[in-house]
């Protein structure tokens, strides 16, 4: 990400962040190594995009709490830490597209789900400081498999806006979660693409 701004660089670590939350016993799941191949290659990325160089290629991730994107977490102990994954793609404007493989097994994945799907209800409006955040639905695509969309825009002090993007999925035993930040209205049909893409792919992981 040589080329992308310093607050750019810091976003898209918030946002990884955020998806993570605090550290807990991992659980066994296939090696990172089996999920990669469900990974979009740079070859299957949007044009223009390249693979982000610094963002780690595995890390690992909590179940649910990687579906909801309310800084008010739902409270629950019945958690499930696993390795995943990991693969971000840059644009030349700084757009940038992160997606995240798991195999936390099918109640997580579906639990992952479910509160992506409950965010807009649960945190519609947030105020973090001084900036307000506005969570809506993203409305998806067939994607064949259990999924929700969620939007959010975030409203500077001074009126510049940000905007995030993340896509839940469930495939089985496998949870996968597609994020684009510091992307435009005009990127959305392009993230959805990639999304509906990234979801086919879910079929090469051996299982």
């Amino acid at each position: 990400m040589a080329n992308v701004p310093l607050h750019r660089k810091i976003a898209v670590a918030s946002v990884i962040a955020a998806l993570l939350g605090p550290a807990s016993p991992a659980m066994a799941a296939p090696a990172p190594d089996q999920l990669q191949k469900g990974l979009l290659t740079v070859a299957e990325a949007p044009p223009g995009y390249t693979v982000a160089p610094k963002l780690a290629t595995s890390t690992d991730v909590r179940y649910p709490a990687t579906g909801t994107m309310c800084a008010n977490k739902p409270k629950t102990n019945d958690v499930r830490q696993t390795k995943v994954a990991m693969r971000g793609f840059v644009e030349s404007d700084g757009t940038i597209i992160v997606t995240m493989i798991g195999a936390p097994g099918a109640k997580y994945a579906q639990a992952a789900v479910k509160a992506a799907a409950d965010t807009p209800a649960r945190c519609p409006n947030q105020q973090l400081k001084e900036d307000k955040v506005t969570t809506t639905k993203l409305v998806l695509p067939n994607l064949g498999k259990p999924a929700a969309g969620v939007r959010q825009i975030l409203t500077r002090k001074d009126g510049k806006q940000e905007r995030l993007l993340q896509v839940g999925v469930a495939d089985g035993d496998v949870s996968a979660t597609f994020v684009q930040s510091q992307g435009t209205a005009a990127d959305e049909a392009e993230f959805l693409r990639f999304v509906a893409a990234g979801v086919k792919k879910l079929s090469q992981i051996p299982r």
